[in-house]
């Protein structure tokens, strides 16, 4: 049975996906996102974040590519199921503990970080126990509202304009409401 797609596949499909080799599969570019995090990782610690943004919007825009081009291509896999949310973890996990750690409350970086971590035990018990675990709503806003808020935050310390930051905390928080509503609506 192919994968339900969502009204985002469509557009990538009518227009970006058309840009992607029949040959690359969807792990490909999930890999690519993992061996791409740890460059953005660099880039922020050594505060380049004119580097820093653009790097990070693209390598967090792989993951819509790679589930896009997985659902319209019928290239689901049981290797994808697992690792491309692993790799949207390690992206936005590790990039959250560097800016939160080094930039907001402590209490916020314990909430985002946990969160992640909840989804990521979450997702490997419910799939030891056959569960089938796929892409929905609720994480697809969560993971749009966690690259917003890293954005924001990252023009702000690049620019110094306090409302980027305050937009920050805010998407930021509305990212922890998505996870909550998450976790409480599908369950781990």
């Amino acid at each position: 049975m192919p994968a339900k797609t969502y009204p985002h596949d469509r557009f990538l499909a009518a227009t970006v996906l058309k840009l992607v080799p029949k040959e690359t599969t969807p792990n490909q570019i999930t890999v690519a996102r993992m061996f791409m995090t740890p460059m953005v990782l660099w880039l922020l610690y050594e505060g380049r974040y004119d580097l820093a943004v653009p790097f990070f919007l693209v390598t967090a825009f792989t993951d819509m590519l790679d589930g896009s081009l997985a659902r319209t291509r019928d290239q689901v896999t049981e290797w994808g199921k697992l690792w491309d949310p692993v790799a949207d973890k390690l992206l936005i996990g590790l990039v959250a503990l560097l800016l939160l750690t080094r930039h907001f409350p402590p209490e916020l970086a314990v909430v985002v970080i946990g969160l992640e971590a909840a989804f990521l035990a979450g997702g490997w018990y419910r799939k030891t126990q056959g569960e089938i675990v796929s892409a929905n709503w609720w994480g697809k806003f969560k993971m749009l509202s966690q690259v917003l808020g890293v954005t924001l935050f990252m023009i702000f310390l690049q620019t110094g304009v306090a409302a980027l930051a305050t937009a920050s905390y805010l998407v930021f928080g509305v990212a922890c409401v998505l996870a909550l509503g998450s976790l409480f609506r599908h369950g781990l």
